[in-house]
C-alpha cells in the first residue's frame, strides 16, 4: 500500500506545474521518448546530436502590471541522470524573456509584453552512445522580477522532466514476441508433417 501512495505521489509531482515567485512553466508532456515522433531539427543542432524538445506553457500569475524576466535554464547538477543531457538553444531562441503582470496585456493598448507563452520550451541533446533507459531529470529556470521578486533578486523555478532513450513500448515488445512464437509454431509444424510422395 505505502509503494502505490509514493508512486502515485511521484506521477502526480511529474505532471504538475512548476510554480515561482510568480509564474507557473507546465511541460505538455513532461515526458519524451528517443526517437522522437517529431522532425529532430526542432534541437536546433543541426543533426550533430540525437535530441528531444520540450513543450508546454509559461504564464506570469501577476496582476499588477509588474514585468517579470526568465533569464536562463540549466540542468540540476545533484541529479544523476542530467549529466547525460546539455541543454541546446531552443529556451533561448524560442522562448520570450520578459512577460507582464498584465492579463488584459492583448487588448488595454499600454505596450505590455505578454503574460503567457506556449510553444516550444527547451531541447536536449544527448551522446549517441547513451545507454536505453528512463531518465528522470530536473531543469532549473532563472528569472527575476514580478510581484514577488520586486527588487529584482532573482528566483529559481524547478521543472521535472523525463527522458525515455530507445525503450521499447510494453505492447510492441509482446507484438514482436508474438511474431517469433508463431514463426516458430509455423515451423515446427511444417517439420512434423510426413513428406507427401509424387
Amino acid at each position: 500500500m505505502n509503494r502505490l501512495l509514493l508512486v502515485s505521489v511521484a506521477l502526480l509531482a511529474m505532471s504538475a506545474p512548476a510554480f515561482g515567485a510568480d509564474i507557473t512553466i507546465e511541460l505538455h508532456p513532461s515526458a519524451e521518448g528517443y526517437p522522437p515522433g517529431y522532425d529532430t531539427s526542432l534541437c536546433r543542432n543541426n543533426g550533430s546530436a540525437p535530441c528531444v524538445v520540450f513543450s508546454g506553457k509559461i504564464t506570469d500569475t501577476d496582476t499588477d502590471g509588474s514585468y517579470l524576466l526568465l533569464e536562463s535554464l540549466a540542468l540540476d547538477p545533484t541529479v544523476p541522470a542530467d549529466s547525460y543531457f546539455t541543454v541546446d538553444s531552443t529556451f533561448y531562441n524560442d522562448v520570450p524573456g520578459p512577460y507582464s503582470g498584465d492579463p488584459t496585456w492583448a487588448t488595454d493598448l499600454l505596450g505590455n509584453p505578454s503574460n503567457t507563452y506556449s510553444g516550444l520550451i527547451f531541447g536536449l541533446d544527448f551522446a549517441a552512445d547513451t545507454p536505453p533507459g528512463i531518465y528522470d531529470g530536473m531543469a532549473i529556470f532563472t528569472g527575476a522580477g514580478g510581484d514577488g521578486d520586486p527588487g529584482y533578486g532573482g528566483f529559481t523555478v524547478d521543472v521535472p522532466f523525463q527522458v525515455d532513450i530507445g525503450t521499447p513500448e510494453p505492447a510492441s515488445g509482446l507484438m514482436i514476441l508474438a511474431g517469433l512464437l508463431a514463426t516458430g509454431a509455423a515451423r515446427r509444424a511444417r517439420r512434423s508433417r510426413p513428406s507427401q510422395p509424387c
